[in-house]
This record gives structure tokens, sequence and C-alpha cells, in this order.
């Protein structure tokens, strides 16, 4: 209960928000950072214990306990890189050669706060990778490991190393989001 006011007094201060989430399953795991910016959500994380050159969709669930990805404006399924999207539609993340994933991205459409805040929520990585087309989820499969999506203490030493970053840091991280994460062409 403590967390949660905490939580809650911070989103209502407006002061900078951390959350990250441990997720745990099918020998993958792995912990994922997010850092309330004026910019954005920037997204930084690693998953290890997957199938070498493995892409796995990931995605935000409205509730711990499932019930969909998270999409308070009811839009369709898409990837980060779409226009329009559902709000936990995170895209893929792609182990190397030794089965580790990263994903680094600054994202507009989430938040640590308010009505749209994905804090709280359970984190997915799932079997398959997601084709960001098939409707109702891109046909990512089943999840194979989650965590939920905690808030953290905004002075932590992680937290203020994200928060350091300058706007062009930002920036540059999404150039080179956007362009690690486009979608490939299918054979």
């Amino acid at each position: 209960a403590l967390l949660i006011a905490q939580s809650r007094s911070r989103q209502e201060s407006g002061a900078p928000l951390f959350a990250m989430a441990a997720v745990v399953g099918a020998g993958a795991s792995g912990t994922m950072h997010l850092y309330q910016h004026d910019a954005g959500v920037l997204i930084d994380g690693t998953i290890s214990g997957l199938a070498p050159h493995s892409r796995h969709g990931l995605s935000i669930l409205k509730y711990n306990s499932g019930n969909g990805v998270f999409n308070p404006f009811h839009a369709r399924h898409s990837c980060p890189e779409d226009g329009k999207r559902r709000v936990g539609d995170l895209g893929n993340v792609e182990a190397d050669e030794h089965g580790v994933a990263h994903y680094h991205r600054l994202d507009r459409l989430i938040s640590l706060r308010g009505t749209q805040s994905i804090a709280g929520r359970m984190l997915v990585l799932h079997a398959n990778a997601d084709d960001c087309l098939s409707q109702p989820s891109g046909n990512a499969g089943q999840g194979i490991a989650n965590g939920p999506l905690v808030v953290g203490d905004p002075d932590s030493p992680e937290a203020q190393l994200l928060s350091s970053a300058t706007l062009a840091q930002w920036l540059a991280l999404l150039r080179f989001t956007a362009a690690v994460c486009a979608p490939q062409p299918q054979p």
C-alpha cells in the first residue's frame, strides 16, 4: 500500500518516474527499465536465455492476470513504428548469436503517469516474432516470460543515469531504434 501511495503521489506531483520489470520464464530472463521524461518514456533492457538469432514480440498487458494488451485508445494491433497502435504494442526484440536480446526505445505513446500509465501492468515476451499486421496480436504466440512493471525510486542510480540524457541523446536513440527495429522484409 505504501508503494502504491508513493507512486500516486509522484504521479500527481508530475515528478519523473522510473519503473522496471524483471521478466522470467521458459529459460529466458531479463530486466527492462523505463524512465518518464518530457520527450517520452525511455525503455532500456536486456533479455537472455533465448535461442540465438530468434525474434520475439514484446507487449504490455492490461492487467497482471492477462486480459489482453493495454489499449486505452481502442486502436488496432500494430508496431511502434506505425502511426497508430495499441499502447501495449512494443514490437520485437532480436537475440544475438549468444541468445541475448537488447531493447532500446524512446516511446512517445506510453506513459508512467495518468490514465495511460503502464505502471503496474504486465510486460510479456512472446514465443514468436510479432508480424505487426495480423489481428489481434500479430501471431506472436503465447507469452514465454513476463513480469509486472513496478514503479521504482526516481532517485535510484538507474533512474538518474536515464534522466541525465540530453534531448539530443534521446533523439539519437530514437533514430537508432527506428533503424534497428524497422520491419524486415518477409522471405
